[in-house]
């Protein structure tokens, strides 16, 4: 085999192998599968679950009543809720209670503890508006029941992604971008709203929508990542500067090894100080994006090897860029549907991200007088950041049900970008479509406007016209007053 084709072979293998090994050991889930199992002092069940809990309240009371009650039923419930149970002088501590819980949805709330102090021991401390407080908690996980198509989903989002940078090191003419380094300007303002606006504007969009911790670390993770493929799509789409969008993709890629963990040591501590599962661990991400480097290396090599390849490329850019769209949308949102049981900020939060980043990139584009289409391939590039490197970051990094309460916004948000961006499109082509026939009809009309020659108006090429023959007989003196004069 050539040494160059082994080069390529194991330049592909190598991330593939990496990322795979991450989801084999549970990147997303290294917890076990049985019933009721604990990681962290939390309780972990699953949807539809039902679990027989010991409940102990160690700290010693005074007369009272204690409820158990869950912080959200929508994630978990206990049966016969409310449990309510009389404290009195005899009462010994600490004290065990059993109570049966049923996960209703993913998430991660507590299971409280909440003692009404008795004024007197004749009479109830909720009739008597007593003080009111929560003396002991436990946290109950629920997760998703893991399922063989949530593998095989990471693994379709990994192949894509791998597949997307392949193909965009093929797509790369490494002359084409040194000329559009040359001229920097639009690259430039490209990679500010990737690593500057982008990371600081969905901090604020989490801050605005009160977005609960582990939803503002996903969006927080989605405006730090560079572009990705699907600016390049509608780029395509769109008719606008693809060169341009490619170059910019390509100068993020790099860039994000550094500023993509900088940003979020920057933007997360706020949302990670009370839950230790939501620490980014840095290290494995700077060694994941290096490896997701490394297919655009493959794409670079295997257009220096087949040529041929590159213009492949091209012709299917359209069609390929429309069907991974459709295919993505096909993959996902079928087995992610409890996406969309959210609350609304959710979804204002995920549709707010990528139509105000986009008008920002426009407008910061414009300030810096560059022309519409270098402008607007700006925006598309600073709106459509790579939600699928930060889902597929996510699943790799954090355990279940985290992964899956972190991963919610990214993906809530890639399909608002979808639908937006389609939107976009369509009314691009309907648009386009419309000023293509005004012009037809306007060609039309001009030429039935200009007179037909008859046969009539057709001269031998032998005769002249009368100022041909009057200009002549001018010139040889025919019409000269004395020769005139003569004749007469």
């Amino acid at each position: 085999m050539d040494m160059n084709i082994r080069c390529v072979v194991l330049l592909v293998v190598l991330p593939v192998v990496s990322l795979s090994q991450n989801i084999a050991d549970g990147g997303g889930d290294d917890s076990s599968l049985d019933p009721g199992s604990i990681e962290n002092d939390a309780v972990c069940i699953f949807v539809e679950e039902t679990l027989e809990l010991n409940f102990t309240v160690s700290a010693a009371l005074d007369p009272g009543t204690i409820i158990l009650k869950s912080s959200n039923e929508m994630v978990f419930q206990l049966e016969d809720s409310p449990v309510e149970f009389t404290i009195d002088k005899e009462t010994e501590f600490p004290m065990t209670v059993f109570v049966l819980i049923t996960g209703k949805f993913v998430g991660i709330e507590r299971l409280e503890a909440i003692y009404h102090a008795h004024y007197s021991d004749n009479h109830n401390a909720v009739e008597q508006g007593a003080d009111v407080t929560i003396v002991d908690f436990v946290t109950i996980k629920v997760k998703r029941l893991p399922v063989f198509t949530q593998f095989v989903i990471q693994y379709v989002m990994m192949a894509f992604l791998i597949i997307s940078y392949i193909t965009m090191g093929a797509k790369s003419d490494v002359d084409v971008i040194k000329d559009k380094l040359r001229r920097p300007w639009a690259v430039l303002i490209g990679m500010v709203c990737q690593f500057a606006i982008m990371p600081s504007l969905a901090f604020a969009v989490a801050r605005a929508f009160r977005l609960d911790p582990a939803s503002s670390l996903g969006l927080v993770i989605f405006g730090s990542c560079p572009g990705g493929w699907l600016s390049n799509a509608f780029s395509v789409l769109l008719d606008l500067d693809f060169v341009l969008s490619l170059t910019m993709t390509f100068c993020s890629t790099f860039l994000a090894l550094g500023m993509m963990p900088l940003n979020l040591a920057i933007y997360t501590r706020t949302f990670t100080a009370q839950n230790e599962q939501l620490k980014v661990p840095f290290l494995d991400l700077v060694v994941q994006l290096c490896l997701l480097v490394v297919p655009i290396v493959v794409g670079l090599a295997i257009v220096a090897k087949f040529p041929k390849f590159k213009v492949i490329c091209n012709k299917l850019l359209k069609p390929v860029a429309t069907g991974m769209v459709v295919v993505a949308m096909v993959t996902t949102l079928p087995f992610e549907y409890y996406v969309f049981i959210a609350e609304g900020k959710l979804y204002g939060a995920a549709f707010t991200m990528p139509l105000v980043g986009g008008c920002l990139g426009f407008l910061l584009a414009k300030v810096a007088c560059l022309e519409n289409r270098t402008a607007l391939t700006v925006a598309i590039e600073t709106g459509s950041q790579n939600a699928l490197l930060a889902i597929a970051m996510v699943k790799l990094f954090y355990p279940l049900p985290e992964a899956d309460l972190v991963s919610r916004i990214p993906l809530f948000v890639v399909i608002f970008t979808l639908v937006e961006g389609l939107a976009i499109t369509f009314v691009y082509v309907i648009v386009k479509r419309l000023r293509m026939r005004c012009r037809e009809q306007a060609e039309d009309a001009e030429v039935d406007s200009k007179p037909i020659a008859t046969s009539l108006d057709v001269k031998p090429s032998g005769c002249q016209s009368s100022d041909q023959l009057s200009n002549a007989m001018e010139a040889n003196g025919i019409q000269n007053q004395a020769f005139t004069s003569e004749g007469q």
